[in-house]
């Protein structure tokens, strides 16, 4: 009866050890990883005089990093919406990016601004919507003190007439580059501040810029296979099987 009762012992623990890990291995999958792209390009960076004219300009080759975090499957934020179909947009709960762009001895990365009063990561999709798809994404942080608006923002937009890009109203994990037909892959970013010395009288400071992307490819993620972490896992469950049978 002892010997039974053990061998009940043991298969009990080995169920619920495979369970254990069954469940652990699901919620692994089902949170997939940031993805990055390295990128190229070139474009343009205007620096601003006092007035918002260009003071002075950079016309060159850019090269820099996207990060893009898909948190959902479709529009989740508060301020979000979706007509089921072909248009849907949320500035947070969706996704979320981060940017780094790269020019000359010079480098943009959004973030907090002073007296910051609002921040988003963005997102609007279109799925063949006046025969495109379109897919913007955006990094965004604005502040102001009572004279002084400060931005600090980067959007990537990607369009093509391909209609096969995108699917429904989802974003594919490691979707790179807009392909085909009518494509437009572009970063527009913003790193100003704007102060109302009086009601007409406004001065600007900082600089933004344009990238029409040339290149955009994903880097290579170390994340283990499920099949890896499958056979890790039993293999801690065949350990405490045996350690179990060595307790009888």
């Amino acid at each position: 009866m002892e010997n039974n009762h053990g061998r009940r012992n043991v298969n009990n623990s080995g169920r619920r050890a495979i369970a254990f890990f069954g469940c652990l291995l699901s919620g692994w999958t089902a949170q997939a990883a940031p993805v990055t792209f390295d990128f190229t390009g070139t474009g343009f960076v205007c620096t601003y005089a006092s007035d918002a004219s260009c003071a002075s300009r950079y016309d060159g080759a850019f090269t820099g990093s996207f990060t893009m975090d898909v948190l959902a499957a479709g529009p989740s934020g508060a301020d979000s919406y979706s007509d089921g179909s072909s248009l849907a947009y949320d500035y947070n709960g969706w996704a979320e990016a981060d940017f780094l762009i790269q020019w000359g001895s010079e480098s943009f990365s959004p973030g907090p601004v002073p007296s910051q009063v609002a921040s988003d990561n963005y997102v609007q999709l279109l799925n063949d919507w006046g025969h495109a798809d379109y897919l913007a994404v955006r990094e965004n942080y604005v502040g102001f003190d009572g004279t002084t608006d400060f931005y600090s923002t980067a959007v990537l937009t990607r369009q093509t007439a391909d209609l096969s890009w995108l699917s429904g109203l989802s974003i594919p994990e490691g979707l790179g580059f807009a392909p085909g037909p009518g494509a437009f892959n572009q970063i527009i970013f913003n790193n100003s501040m704007r102060t109302t010395a009086a009601e007409s009288s406004q001065v600007y400071a900082g600089y933004s810029g344009t990238v029409d992307i040339s290149s955009f490819t994903a880097r290579a993620t170390s994340v283990p296979e499920p099949g890896t972490l499958a056979l890790f896992g039993l293999g801690l469950a065949g350990l405490g099987l045996c350690q179990r049978r060595r307790a009888i």
